[in-house]
Formats: structure tokens, C-alpha cells, sequence
């Protein structure tokens, strides 16, 4: 079970960045407010993720398999089932607490932020060479 942040359309994006540069434009472009957006998400997740034994928590791992995608994933074989709810052996059900779900939501809720907006436009430098 992962929550995935990426960013869709990087490949034109980057591709008309490679037609400015070939003009005499030079483009910086850091990740770094995302960064520290999943940063945020992670804790917000350790914080919400339910505990009985701790075992589901210290399987939670932040992951960045490249530049621009962060992954959280929770390594716990069982965190599906408390994630969207599971029967027990006697019939009744056990709810689902969310926690991904609502991590997700956090992190999107985050970078829909005007703060998030005016911290990614402040890393964007583009200056004439």
C-alpha cells in the first residue's frame, strides 16, 4: 500500500525547457518544496497511523526513486486491512481507519495552499544568459 506524489506532464514541460535553454534561457527548477511537502505528509502519517504493536508504524518508509516522485509505503502485510476495514473471526467488522487515504488528502490539501504555490514559485529562477 503506497501513496505516490509525482509531478504529470514533466516530459513536455522538460522538453520546452530544452527549447528555452537552446535560446539563451537558463532554467533552474529544484523539487524542494515538494520535498518538504512529503516531509510533512510523512510525519502527519506517523502521527495518525494507528499503533497496537508499532509494527505498522516503523513499516512506514518514505521513498524518492527519482527526482520528481515520492513514495510512501506502508511494508506491513496486514495495512490494507486496517487501512479499509477487514471481518473478524466471530463476523462483525472492524472499520477501516484511513490513514493513507487522509495522508493523501493532507498532501494534496498542502500543495493546493497559496504558501505552497509562493514556495514553489520562489525556487523557480529563470534569468537570461
Amino acid at each position: 500500500m503506497s501513496i505516490k506524489v509525482e509531478i504529470d506532464g514533466l516530459d513536455e514541460a522538460l522538453a520546452t525547457l530544452d527549447l528555452l535553454e537552446s535560446e539563451g534561457f537558463m532554467l533552474s527548477i529544484t523539487d524542494a518544496p515538494l520535498d518538504v511537502v512529503v516531509a510533512d505528509g510523512f510525519v502527519y502519517l506517523q502521527n495518525i497511523a494507528p499503533v497496537d504493536t508499532g509494527y505498522l508504524r516503523s513499516q512506514l518508509i518514505p521513498e524518492k526513486p527519482d527526482e520528481f516522485t515520492h513514495t510512501i509505503t506502508s511494508r506491513a502485510p496486514y495495512s490494507y486491512f486496517v487501512e479499509v476495514g477487514h471481518l473478524t473471526r466471530s463476523g462483525s467488522f472492524v472499520p477501516g481507519q484511513f490513514f493513507m487515504l487522509r495522508t493523501r488528502d493532507h498532501i494534496i490539501g498542502t500543495i493546493n495552499s497559496s504558501e505552497f504555490i509562493e514556495m514553489a514559485v520562489g525556487e523557480l529562477v529563470i534569468r537570461i544568459v
